[in-house]
């Protein structure tokens, strides 16, 4: 017959004994790493509930200024008449050029034609530029095709203006489809503003992210 020790009796005994709560430590441990594992999936669920896509804000209303007929020349004068009676209209064109109203029949912000320069002939009819109206408009985004099973027309869509810190709501009124051979299918999307924002502080051209949520309503 084998003989044992005190020691190890004692031993034996006390990792019987400790079994049973050793099982529930692994058992709370494994939840615990579940619950961490679970949470850790839903952060991630939820950071990609939404998709952005960077877009062009344009104006709805454009009202273009053309030159009109100054009546500089008068063909039944000589070219030095001419000259001289030019010059001198020209001259009292500038002495009241500071009480000369120039009216739009939308409001908005004049922008000139890059390539009218000083000193530039112009003849009547000769586009200067054009007053694109703040109050109604929209903005221009492509979407790629993989993305369109969250875009619908009606959808109410985030919009952010960084430059300007403004944020605001949109509707997607309008999708149009682009098909490309270089490159992945992309649709046009057109997103008009549903709040009022500060006029004065945007432009047409300004870049604006559209924040398109994903998650199931």
């Amino acid at each position: 017959m084998k003989s044992y020790h005190i020691n190890e009796i004692t031993d034996s005994q006390i990792m019987y004994n400790h079994k049973p709560f050793m099982l529930i430590l692994t058992l709370l441990g494994s939840v615990i790493f579940s619950l961490i594992l679970l949470g850790s999936l839903s952060i991630y669920a939820s950071s990609s509930s939404v998709f952005t896509s960077s877009g062009e804000l344009h104006s709805l209303n454009k009202t273009e200024i053309v030159a009109a007929e100054a009546g500089f020349i008068t063909p039944s004068l000589s070219p030095l008449e001419n000259r001289v009676e030019k010059n001198q209209k020209l001259a009292a064109i500038q002495t009241d050029s500071g009480s000369l109203d120039i009216l739009s029949p939308e409001g908005g912000f004049f922008v000139q034609d890059p390539s009218i320069m000083k000193g530039k002939f112009l003849s009547a009819g000769d586009p200067i530029g054009v007053v694109s109206s703040n109050k109604k408009m929209f903005i221009q985004t492509n979407i790629q095709k993989k993305d369109m099973i969250h875009v619908n027309e009606g959808t109410e869509v985030g919009v952010r203006f960084s430059e300007i810190h403004i944020e605001t709501k949109g509707e997607i009124t309008s999708i149009q489809y682009i098909p490309s051979e270089d490159r992945e299918d992309v649709y046009s999307v057109k997103i008009e503003l549903k709040e009022s924002i500060n006029h004065q502080k945007v432009r047409e051209g300004m870049e604006a992210l559209v924040i398109f949520e994903t998650t199931p309503q």
